[in-house]
């Protein structure tokens, strides 16, 4: 008989790895029908958008390459306008699935493994689909600032600020009292937390790599592929496999949104003990 997962705990960093992995495994069904429900439709149009921007990249270095300024300056508007919407619909698409995994790590906490039906999970994912979003895009916000400003102060605050969402869900926060709470718990174990979200990203950027390695094996010429439109993208085995390595990517991101969850109660367990103690 599986035993489930005890959230509230104090655990270390090569446990919460762990422990993710094996939450992973134990709960793969109901996670996978609720991400092929409510992330997956958009995960699909997310890809398509990306492979077609990486597209108009291709043709926006070639043309710095041929130095030819007339041109680049009329591409250079579209393209910036493309990458913004493909980044506010990944923010969208990552809300999704952050609130699909949160809301059922709640009913995983309150009610119990295998006590409850997916249909109730439905009514809290929307509410939380919400909180997602707005904590999602102030992180990603400040994080963003950060890094225009000084890439240490971005990769500082992206750290500090990477339990908010979770915060904002579980403690049904605000977004300004999620951020403030994330700064406080993530200070007692910063490096901790900063050697998890290494992980984290290694982890998706390997799923990202190992995958499309057979396109770039057959002499993938991204540059000269500028002038390419959605059906000739979509022709090209080449671009599927990239395609198809940005899905899984994507999809491995829920390693990170567990590590997230289980530092949080890592620390509000410890932050309690101190309490206790003093």
């Amino acid at each position: 008989m599986v035993q489930p997962i005890e959230f509230r705990k104090k655990r270390e960093t090569g446990e919460i790895i762990t422990d993710s992995l094996v939450f992973i495994r134990t709960e793969f069904k109901p996670l996978a029908k609720l991400t092929a429900l409510y992330v997956f439709p958009f995960l699909i149009l997310y890809t398509i958008a990306q492979l077609y921007l990486q597209s108009k990249f291709a043709g926006v270095f070639d043309l710095i390459n041929k130095a030819d300024p007339e041109k680049l300056v009329r591409e250079m508007g579209p393209f910036y306008v493309n990458l913004l919407v493909t980044v506010l619909f990944d923010i969208f698409v990552q809300s999704l699935f952050l609130a699909v995994v949160y809301t059922y790590i709640q009913a995983y906490i309150f009610k119990g493994r295998k006590s409850f039906s997916l249909s109730e999970v439905t009514p809290v994912f929307f509410s939380n689909t919400l909180i997602t979003l707005t904590t999602g895009l102030a992180v990603t916000a400040i994080a963003v600032s950060g890094l225009f400003l000084c890439i240490l102060p971005g990769i500082i605050l992206a750290n500090s600020l990477s339990l908010a969402v979770f915060i904002a869900v579980y403690e049904r926060k605000g977004f300004r009292d999620a951020l403030v709470r994330s700064w406080y718990l993530v200070k007692s174990q910063w490096w901790n937390t900063f050697a998890l979200n290494i992980v984290g990203i290694v982890v998706i950027w390997m799923t990202s790599y190992f995958l499309s390695i057979p396109a770039f094996f057959n002499h993938f010429d991204m540059s000269s592929q500028q002038n390419m439109n959605l059906s000739v993208i979509l022709s090209d085995w080449r671009w599927w496999n990239i395609g198809l390595s940005m899905l899984f990517s994507s999809l491995a991101s829920i390693i990170a949104f567990l590590f997230w969850a289980l530092q949080y109660f890592n620390l509000a367990e410890r932050e309690k003990d101190r309490k206790e103690n003093t």
